[in-house]
């Protein structure tokens, strides 16, 4: 029997450029991607901060520098504890007479609808004069109530701020209110320039 051969034929594979990535490979680079902007774009952002100091103090001869307690600090524990501006114990080294306005969450709505009772507010002012120094809030959801605080202390308007607002019910935010309530009270008894800017409106 006589059997005829066909020439071999040879398929070559598809090249990798012509395949293309897999799924997989793509996440894996979109990751990388991700994990490198988080480490670079926060000194990045620090360094423009940096440079708009630097090239104000250029101008004006070495004024500016950073201020600190204009940044709200947080600390992100089982109770979250958040702080801004100038504690009681700064504002008396400082030479103010402090007071310190308190509430806690045991007589906060929204506490009792989460069952969530552990924490309070504080609100550090002036006695003289009512302008708002500081505070400090320990309890659920802190990290985001003290941006309200934070405003009031480079507001204008200072400790009135927090009476002006009109705030949802219930709120974590309305046990601010609650805690300068007599102390506002009381100043405008008192016959005081009521409008004191906040310690952070000037700087």
């Amino acid at each position: 029997m006589n059997l005829i051969r066909s020439p071999q034929l040879s398929v070559a594979a598809p090249s990798r450029l012509a395949r293309g990535f897999t799924l997989i490979e793509i996440m894996v680079v979109i990751t990388i991607l991700g994990v490198l902007a988080a480490l670079i774009v926060p000194r990045v952002v620090g360094r423009t901060d940096d440079a708009k100091i630097a090239a104000a103090n250029a101008v004006l001869g070495n004024q500016v520098k950073r201020n600190y307690l204009k940044v709200p600090v947080v600390i992100n524990s089982a109770l979250e504890i958040a702080a801004v501006g100038l504690s009681e114990e700064q504002a008396d080294a400082a030479g103010f007479a402090p007071e310190v306005a308190r509430a806690s969450l045991g007589g906060c709505v929204k506490a009792r609808a989460h069952h969530d009772y552990e924490g309070f507010f504080e609100v550090v002012h002036d006695t003289e004069t009512g302008q708002l120094l500081g505070g400090c809030i320990v309890g659920p959801e802190a990290g985001e109530q003290i941006h309200l605080l934070a405003a009031a202390c480079q507001s204008p308007r200072g400790l009135w701020l927090l009476k002006d607002m009109s705030y949802s019910h219930p709120s974590w935010c309305e046990e601010l209110e609650t805690a300068i309530d007599p102390y506002t009270a009381a100043l405008s008894r008192s016959g005081k320039e009521l409008f004191t800017p906040g310690i952070l409106a000037m700087l």
